[in-house]
């Protein structure tokens, strides 16, 4: 047998190895003995599961005056987990009596009731233990309620009500009375790591106590350590006897090596290896060391162990990170090896991660980062913010595993070169073939002479269908030449509404004014006739028919004000429904992006509300009025055009009524810079602020990463010769929530100091705000994107050289991949999001079966040949709009073949002529829209048809 477990916790059975933890053990156990729920914890890889099983348990079974029981729930596991009250009822009704007291008919089974029928056979005295207690919190909320339910009756009931009820008809005897009220001995011990110990503030409602008493168990101090290094390596039989230790212990088994001994100067030096900062020594790093000793270097009687002997600490631990990548499923092994040295450690030290970020590695699950952990590997803690933080376990793996990764990176270097040379052999083996096949085609040129007259026949056919696309195209463009028309009648109908409607205004404005007039000239012979009819009625010597007569002037003056009240009434109605009728031409005309246009018409708008107060109905269209100045002032500013931002955020300003200070603000006192002029519209309207940004800048939806089968499915659908299926790895990233809109798109270009009606082919329709933005090549979306890195303070992905370059000569377009700003899709991330992500479903398109693409997509069956407003049908599982059709969008890869083999994160082919667009367009028929069909055209290409979207690190 070992005298060392290594890493693994000792065992019941083997107490007699067990040193270093007397104190622990004495206290523990003391405490255990006064308090009725005691809580044992401390950092995992210090020694609580070997405290309990080696230290605490021999000593409860020596006594023999309680019984316990050690229960592990494990980690939930739907549809093989016991409930965590069921497990502790199976643990106490091990041995229990045939004919139990209670029936488990009588009120339901519990744990009250399992201990009370322990208790009929004669034993009053419990303790339940419960190691790794942190499991419980993976189980369903349902099942922990009734286990702290459950456990709470046991500790502080004498008899469940629910019982009492039960038997209060049962016709017991007195002496079933006594025993079924009389109280047992019940104790209870949570062992937790301590980086868990918050999840029980869960238990706290049934269990209000559950906090006063701890015991946290620290690592070893160097006296213990002393102990737990040197008493076994001397251990025999008689010798466990002389501890007083029962030589049962050890089964009177003779040990693999014979006793030996260590060093003084070789304790220094593993114990100066493995010292934290505080001179404390972690149990687990301690027998990794002690384990390597028995196993590779301790063979002889009385053997002293050396320095020499042990050579460097570190290859121990080397060995000892293989031997646990190596324990691991295979299909683990890379993705551990990945993350420990290329991510847990950074130029020699040990780097700290956050579980969410290492979750968004390859390959990595949250099993594999617990199976590391158990293994001593990685260290786990919770942060000041509650995360949960990993690191590599101790410093003195950085160094072992540091040399493991460069070993393996020298390797795989090797072996990337070697597959170089082969593939320049096999390059070159390709050409001898080639111009070997070009002898033999010269050879038989004659016999090919024959076959020219149908390759002439072939060519003429072919001209032939060339001349009847040219006709075809030739349609199109009288067709495009007629909406252009049209488009250009209908601007001309709308500038002339908006004359008409601009003239409506003034008359509203002067109806309004003569109303008032009016009003106040009636209210005015209103008080001269009430003043008459007073003095008539003063002076007695008035006669009869001039008393009358005031009566009548005053009535007539009353019907007078009330005919100019109702006038003003029917004016205010009028010029509230002309308010609206800006508001909605101001809307049509930032949706076509003319914000000049749509100043003017605010404007009018503002002028007409402006004196209004109260709760008027003029009155309650400040808001929308002040929105859509607030829409201009943020397009100003994000343009660069500070003055006519000011001026726009000070008439929103007033018509909302802020205070003077935020006023005078918004008026004049803001620097002209960027950042200040936001603030101010975030504080006039937050609502409307956050909206804004919705609209000119894309919404990210985080997707999780995960692996995926890629390409198509041919069971289900037609594929194509390109859409080969093969796996896919995919770490976390953020991908917009819809395509890039002309919104979002001409703030760019404005930004820049371009004219988007100048600088883009316009087309006749589509030309809309909430639509995709268009007629784009692949260069102008990565263009976009460094700009969009800008505004948002990231470092840009791409290094552009466009020097001298036309984008049909082709601009030099670098990637820089550790960057954290906005870059185009890969394909894979493309098509792994339109598939809905980790959320993924079997569809043929992003979000419907065949037979439901109308509800997700615009496409050549429903879009009447043009694009349509975005979030206008239904998302993807993903929560992403339009993945299939609307646009084709670019991705970042050159398009060529997929590989055979697992892809991590992959980029496409090096080099190509065509950028991949995937998605379809409201041109194409439902084929194209698939989620793995692919397309592809010349970065430099424009087209109505063609957009994109973008994405950022997670």
């Amino acid at each position: 047998m070992k005298r060392y477990p290594g890493i693994r916790p000792f065992r019941t059975d083997e107490q007699a190895l067990f040193f270093g933890r007397d104190a622990d053990i004495e206290r523990l156990y003391r405490l255990m003995d006064l308090e009725q729920l005691v809580i044992l914890y401390g950092k995992s890889g210090y020694g609580k599961s070997s405290l309990l099983s080696a230290g605490i348990f021999p000593r409860l079974q020596a006594e023999g005056r309680r019984r316990f029981r050690e229960i592990r729930l494990g980690p939930f596991m739907p549809g093989a987990s016991a409930a965590p009250a069921e497990a502790a009822r199976a643990a106490l009704l091990r041995g229990a009596p045939e004919k139990p007291l209670l029936p488990d008919a009588l009120a339901g089974p519990s744990i009250w009731q399992a201990l009370k029928n322990r208790q009929s056979a004669g034993e009053d005295s419990f303790l339940l233990v419960f190691d790794q207690f942190e499991e419980l919190f993976t189980y369903p909320p349902e099942q922990i309620l009734e286990f702290k339910k459950q456990l709470a009756e046991a500790l502080y009931s004498r008899a469940p009500k629910r019982y009492e009820n039960a038997l209060n008809h049962a016709g017991l005897s007195p002496e079933q009375e006594d025993a079924l009220y009389r109280p047992f001995d019940l104790k209870v011990v949570f062992s937790i790591r301590s980086d868990r110990m918050s999840l029980l503030n869960s238990l706290k409602d049934y269990l209000p106590n559950l906090l006063q008493h701890g015991y946290e168990l620290d690592a070893l101090d160097e006296a213990a350590a002393t102990e737990a290094v040197v008493r076994p390596a001397k251990l025999t039989t008689a010798s466990a006897a002389e501890a007083g230790k029962p030589p049962a212990a050890v089964h009177n088994a003779a040990f693999d090596t014979p006793p030996f001994q260590y060093a003084p100067e070789t304790l220094a030096t593993v114990f100066a290896a493995l010292r934290d900062e505080r001179g404390r020594i972690e149990t687990s790093a301690l027998q990794i060391v002690c384990r390597y000793v028995e196993d590779h270097v301790a063979g002889a009687e009385g053997q002293l162990i050396r320095p020499a002997d042990l050579g460097e600490i570190k290859q121990i631990f080397r060995a000892f990170y293989e031997r646990t990548i190596e324990g691991l499923p295979e299909s683990e092994r890379t993705a551990a090896r990945r993350l420990v040295e290329d991510v847990l450690i950074k130029d020699g030290a040990r780097m700290p991660y956050a579980a969410q970020v290492l979750l968004a590695q390859p390959g990595v699950t949250q099993t594999l980062l617990d199976r590391l952990a158990a293994a001593s590997l990685l260290r786990v803690e919770r942060d000041e913010q509650g995360r949960m933080i990993y690191e590599v376990g101790h410093d003195t793996l950085v160094a072992p595993i540091a040399e493991v990764a460069q070993t393996r990176r020298d390797r795989e270097e090797k072996e990337r070169l070697q597959d170089e040379a082969e593939q320049q052999r096999r390059e070159k083996e390709k050409a001898v073939a080639a111009r070997r096949k070009a002898k033999m085609v010269a050879a038989g040129a004659i016999a090919l002479a024959a076959l020219a007259l149908v390759a002439l026949l072939f060519a003429w056919n072919q001209y032939g269908i060339a001349r009847a696309a040219l006709e075809e195209a030739e349609n199109k463009t009288k067709i495009a030449e007629k909406e252009k028309a049209e488009a250009d009648r209908q601007r001309i109908k709308a500038n002339t509404s908006a004359r008409i409607a601009a003239e409506k205004t003034k008359l509203a404005e002067d109806a309004n004014i003569k109303a008032q007039q009016s009003l106040r000239k009636a209210e005015q012979e209103e008080a001269k006739a009430k003043v008459a009819l007073h003095q008539v009625e003063k002076e007695k010597a008035a006669t009869e028919e001039q008393r009358q007569a005031a009566q009548r002037n005053y009535e007539l003056a009353q019907q007078k004000t009330q005919e100019a009240e109702a006038t003003l009434l029917e004016v205010k109605k009028t010029t509230v429904q002309v308010v609206k009728n800006i508001l909605e031409d101001a809307a049509a005309q930032i949706r076509k992006l003319d914000y000049a246009a749509a100043v003017e018409r605010l404007h009018d708008a503002a002028r007409l509300v402006q004196e209004e107060s109260g709760e008027s109905p003029l009155a309650a269209l400040k808001p929308a009025v002040a929105d859509g100045l607030l829409e201009a002032a943020f397009f100003f500013t994000e343009t660069d055009r500070y003055l006519r931002a000011k001026v726009e955020a000070g008439k929103a300003a007033e018509l909302l009524g802020v205070s003077a200070p935020l006023l005078d603000q918004a008026k004049a006192a803001v620097p002209e810079s960027r950042q200040a002029l936001l603030q101010t519209l975030r504080a006039l309207r937050p609502e409307r602020y956050a909206a804004l940004q919705s609209r000119y800048y894309p919404v990210m939806i985080p997707l999780a990463g995960g692996e995926y089968w890629m390409g198509c499915n041919f069971f289900v659908e037609r594929c194509s010769d390109d859409e080969k299926r093969h796996r896919v790895r995919l770490r976390s990233f953020q991908l917009a929530e819809t395509e890039t809109t002309f919104w979002q798109y001409h703030l760019f270009l404005a930004a820049s100091g371009k004219n988007i009606f100048k600088d883009r082919l316009a087309v006749g329709w589509g030309f809309e705000g909430d639509n995709p933005t268009v007629n784009v090549s692949w260069y102008d979306a990565v263009a976009y994107a460094n700009w969009l890195s800008a505004r948002f303070g990231l470092q840009p992905v791409y290094t552009i050289d466009s020097i001298g370059r036309s984008q049909n000569d082709g601009w030099i377009v670098a990637l820089d991949t550790a960057a954290a700003g906005f870059r185009l899709p890969t394909e894979a991330e493309w098509e792994y999001a339109a598939r809905g992500g980790s959320n993924q479903r079997s569809f043929i398109y992003a979000g419907a079966d065949q037979s439901a693409l109308d509800s997700v997509a615009w496409y050549w069956g429903n879009s009447e040949s043009r694009t349509r407003a975005v979030r206008s049908k239904k998302p993807n599982t993903a929560g992403l709009y339009d993945m299939s059709g609307n646009v084709w969008e670019w991705c970042w890869d050159w398009r060529g073949d997929y590989p055979d083999e697992l892809q991590v994160d992959p980029r496409g082919p090096e080099k190509g002529v065509y950028r991949v667009l995937r998605g379809g367009s409201w041109l194409n028929y439902p084929q194209f829209c698939r989620v793995a069909s692919r397309d592809g055209n010349r970065p430099g290409h424009r087209s109505d048809y063609i957009g994109f979207r973008l994405v950022r690190p997670f």
